[in-house]
C-alpha cells in the first residue's frame, strides 16, 4: 500500500479535503417530505454493475483530465463526488439509521475513496510527466512501469467497487440487521 500511495503528503491532503466535503455533504438538511418516497430496495432494483462502472470511468476520466488543467477538475470532481456520497448517507440515514446506511454505504465507499486517491496521483504524476517533457529531461522508466501499475490497480478497483456497490452492499445489509 506504502508503493500505491507514493505522494504520502498530498495522498493525506485528498483525504482530508474528501473528508471534509463529505462531512459538508452529510450536514446539508433534508426534509422527510423530500425523501418521504425514497427506499434503499427501489434504489437498488435501478442500479446495475455496468451503469457504475460507466459512471466510475467517468469520474476518472475527469480525474485525469486535471493534469491538463493544473488540477482544477480533479479538486472539483473529488469534492463533488464527496459531496454526493455525504448527502447518500445523509438521505439514507433519515430513512433508516446512521448504522445501516453506513453498513451500507462504507463497503464500497473505502474502495472508491482509495481509487479516487490514486487517480488524483496519478492525475499529478501525469502533469509532472509533461512538465518534464517541456523542459526536454529523460523521464525514469521505472516511474512510467510504476505510474502504470497504479493506474491499473485504480481502474480494477473502480470495477470491485462497482460490483460490491451492486451486489454486496444489501446482502452486507440483510447480514447486520437481521
Amino acid at each position: 500500500m506504502a508503493v500505491l500511495l507514493h505522494f504520502k503528503k498530498y495522498s493525506y491532503y485528498i483525504i482530508a479535503y474528501f473528508i471534509l466535503i463529505l462531512a459538508w455533504g452529510y450536514d446539508q438538511d433534508y426534509t422527510i417530505s423530500s425523501i418521504a418516497n425514497y427506499t434503499y430496495q427501489d434504489e437498488q432494483s435501478n442500479i446495475d454493475v455496468i451503469s457504475i462502472i460507466m459512471n466510475n470511468l467517468g469520474v476518472a476520466v475527469l480525474i485525469l483530465s486535471g493534469a491538463f488543467t493544473f488540477q482544477i477538475t480533479s479538486l472539483i470532481t473529488v469534492a463533488y463526488s464527496a459531496f454526493v456520497i455525504g448527502l447518500h448517507i445523509k438521505k439514507c440515514s433519515i430513512i433508516t439509521s446512521l448504522n445501516e446506511s453506513l453498513i451500507l454505504i462504507g463497503p464500497h465507499l473505502l474502495l472508491e475513496m482509495y481509487w479516487l486517491i490514486l487517480m488524483f496521483q496519478s492525475s499529478l504524476k501525469i502533469q509532472i510527466w509533461f512538465t518534464k517533457l517541456l523542459n526536454n529531461n529523460q523521464l525514469n522508466d521505472y516511474l512510467r512501469i510504476y505510474e502504470i501499475a497504479r493506474f491499473s490497480f485504480a481502474i480494477f478497483l473502480i470495477f470491485v467497487s462497482a460490483f460490491v456497490e451492486s451486489h454486496y452492499s444489501p446482502l452486507i445489509l440483510e447480514y447486520f440487521t437481521k
